[in-house]
């Protein structure tokens, strides 16, 4: 086979456009290479030629296996620099392809990061964050409504394809990824789109924890949680370290027990966050906006993701529940005394100020005796202490599923669902310690000093919601018409805002719907006419309430997908615990009948070697029987020859007289 038929069968191929005619070419210049891998790069030059004459037309899967066929005979700039601009960004980010195709095409991209490759994977890195549509940009938002299906399907699969191959490099060669991933870290602009695809990698099985624990990116991530100021990047970096967790107890303990001190003082801002525009004491205030870096820290402070929207604070349970889980001691020890924990354990305050000015020990006390409430008591805080806890570097040596689920249900919320089928003492909830965020229990027999019970919550206490009006109202904003928004929160403000204290939050989609509709809905006047500075006052306001609106919905939007995609993690974990359990109960199941079989086995064994036993006694006895008879029947017999010769003696005594008689008578 010569280089001119592989010529003819490819141009063959990109004529017909059928696919058999694509396996045929394919399968000719696969033998081709194998047989003579020397003239693979006169291939390479004519898939050149071929490509740059039928650029407009050509195939882009055809391409994507062809050169994927070339991958061991092909440089790492040929890829990086012609085939990325030719053919696998424009197939990754446009064209339909099979999912073998989509796999060879990522394949091809890690082989040209194979070598570290430093300005290819800042490309894929900035083609991450200024490539695709930003989530926290009102235009962008804007823009992707005019957008078709197809062209939206086309956005989210080229995202896609991007986070799979940053992915696959991330496992491949972590330690250049994250060094990259750290040094984009630097601009506070890329942190918010750097921070969801750390979460997105953090919760995958394969993530490299070793790695990301001996690179910078890790204490760059850290320093992050306690210095930045924006909510919406703050909660999604701690839903990454929360899911990172157990996966550094596990396999990197020594890295966890050297960043525990930083990982207790980012536990303490996460409880004492305060949303931003609210009322707060100086003090509170100063441990999230106010206190000066020190001149050797190079970091710029983000101060906010969403200009135009209202913070939220982020939730510290589940990131306490993980860290309680796996170090209860010191958790409690940190606690009980924040500023000299940190001093003992030689934890540097990175501000100008020492921790004593920084951190707030009774507003610590305060908020986490609400996330010690909610929590059930650790054994290892009764068997053991911080530093004998610190010590057991070999604590953990567990699987990861086991760790999640271990600690998951020291919450006791997730504690309700595993004992609610089996608790069925009668109890009423405490109102003011259900007010206050505990779950501290009652008896109804008249005790009066409260107790901490398993509880089970009555069905009323949930919410209901309508799958069918959601659809309804879903259906209603997608098909364009004219939507009435009414303005039903008659004690709440035109422009309502979440706070922190309160027990019940207002979704962010009504935060989004009541401020347009109080903005949008302004008192004509009597005549039905506006005035000019009316029009205009109105027209800014219109606008800054759409991006408010817009902002709103972009992070409440963001923040579902982070908790979307953690569920998911926690899923995997549940999953794969329960499959687990489900084959150990199985194992057991199968002891059991075999030890059942074995134990039926001895007793019919048993049985047999009585009845063999039985068997020999009676045999025994025959044979004693038989020797019995044989003694009597030698003595008979003896008794019998004695008696024969006897009386042979006899005759021959008789005879002999005979003879003696008869001589005497001749």
């Amino acid at each position: 086979m010569s280089l001119r038929d592989i010529e003819q069968s490819l141009k063959s191929a990109l004529l017909s456009r059928k696919p058999e005619d694509y396996t045929l070419a394919l399968e000719k210049l696969q033998s081709f290479v194998e047989q003579r891998p020397a003239d693979a790069f006169q291939v390479e030059s004519l898939l050149h030629k071929l490509y740059d004459s039928n650029s407009s037309l050509s195939p882009i899967e055809l391409f994507v296996e062809a050169v994927y066929t070339l991958r061991e005979h092909l440089s790492t700039e040929s890829i990086t620099k012609t085939w990325w601009h030719l053919v696998l960004r424009p197939a990754l980010q446009r064209q339909h392809l099979t999912r073998i195709q989509t796999r060879h095409a990522v394949e091809l991209v890690t082989i040209g990061l194979r070598e570290g490759d430093q300005g290819f994977r800042r490309t894929l890195l900035q083609l991450f964050v200024l490539g695709i549509p930003s989530p926290n940009s009102a235009e962008d938002a804007i823009e992707a409504t005019i957008l078709s299906d197809e062209e939206r399907s086309q956005v989210a699969r080229w995202k896609d394809n991007l986070v799979e191959i940053l992915n696959e490099d991330a496992n491949t060669h972590p330690k250049q990824f994250f060094e990259e991933m750290n040094r984009e870290f630097a601009h506070p602009e890329n942190r918010l789109p750097l921070s969801i695809l750390l979460s997105q990698l953090a919760v995958k099985e394969d993530f490299a924890i070793v790695e990301f624990g001996n690179s910078p990116l890790s204490m760059t991530l850290l320093f992050s949680l306690f210095i930045d100021n924006s909510a919406t990047v703050f909660t999604l970096q701690l839903t990454a370290l929360t899911a990172l967790l157990p996966l550094f107890a596990v396999k990197a303990p020594e890295r966890l027990k050297e960043i525990l001190p930083e990982l207790l003082t980012i536990l303490a801002r996460a409880a004492c966050w305060q949303a931003r525009g609210m009322e707060s004491d100086d003090r509170t205030d100063i441990l999230h906006h106010n206190l000066q870096l020190l001149d050797e820290y190079n970091w710029k402070r983000l101060e906010s993701s969403f200009d135009s929207a209202a913070s939220n604070c982020p939730d510290a349970t589940r990131y306490f529940t993980f860290l309680y889980g796996i170090y209860p001691c010191n958790c409690i020890a940190f606690l009980r005394d924040p500023i000299q924990y940190l001093i003992e354990k030689q934890c540097r305050s990175p501000f100008t100020v020492g921790w004593e000015d920084v951190l707030d020990e009774d507003e610590i006390s305060s908020r986490c005796d609400i996330l010690l409430r909610n929590h059930v008591i650790h054994p290892a805080i009764i068997k053991q202490t911080a530093e004998q806890e610190l010590e057991a570097s070999t604590k953990w040596k567990k699987d990861v599923n086991e760790l999640v689920r271990a600690c998951s249900l020291l919450d006791i919320r997730n504690a309700v669902g595993s004992y609610e089928a089996s608790d069925k003492t009668p109890s009423r909830f405490s109102y003011d310690a259900r007010m206050e965020g505990g779950e501290i229990f009652e008896q109804t027999d008249g005790t009066a000093t409260p107790v901490l019970d398993h509880p089970r919550i009555p069905e009323r206490r949930h919410p209901t919601v309508s799958i069918r009006q959601l659809t309804e109202i879903h259906m209603l904003l997608r098909s364009g018409l004219p939507v009435d928004i009414v303005h039903d929160f008659v004690d709440l403000p035109s422009t309502p805002r979440m706070n922190a204290s309160s027990s019940h939050h207002i979704p962010t989609y009504e935060v989004a719907a009541t401020t347009l509709s109080s903005t949008l809905d302004r008192p004509y006047s009597a005549s039905g006419s506006q005035s000019s500075e009316v029009i205009s006052l109105t027209s800014t306001q219109r606008e800054e309430a759409k991006d408010d609106a817009i902002s709103a919905l972009q992070r409440d939007l963001l923040m579902m997908m982070n908790e979307l995609n953690f569920e998911m993690y926690l899923r995997r974990h549940y999953l794969a615990q329960i499959g687990l359990l489900q084959k150990k109960s199985v194992q057991a199941r199968g002891s059991e009948i075999e030890r059942q079989r074995m134990r039926d086995q001895i007793k019919r064994n048993e049985q047999e070697i009585e009845r063999h036993k039985q068997e020999k006694r009676e045999m025994q006895t025959q044979i004693d029987r038989y020797r019995q008879g044989g003694d009597n029947f030698s003595v008979n017999m003896r008794q019998q020859i004695h008696r024969m010769r006897q009386e042979k003696a006899a005759w021959l005594a008789e005879a002999q007289e005979l003879r003696a008689r008869d001589a005497e008578n001749k």
